[in-house]
């Protein structure tokens, strides 16, 4: 049986965490966001990789 305060990303209030939620699981919310900022910097390194590839075939 679960934690009734344990951290999943539905126990939102109105689409935001609640202040209460946020303080309670500060730690994990926190470790969500930084892992959050290095996916989406790694995604955006991705991208701009596939930008510079030069096409092996040319379209018409």
């Amino acid at each position: 049986m679960e934690k009734e305060n344990e951290f999943h990303l539905d126990n939102f209030i109105n689409g935001a965490p609640s202040m209460e939620f946020v303080l309670q699981n500060g730690k994990e919310y926190m470790e969500l966001i930084k892992k959050t900022q290095q996916d989406s910097a790694e995604l955006q390194k991705d991208l701009e990789n596939l930008a510079n590839i030069t096409p092996v075939f040319k379209t018409k």
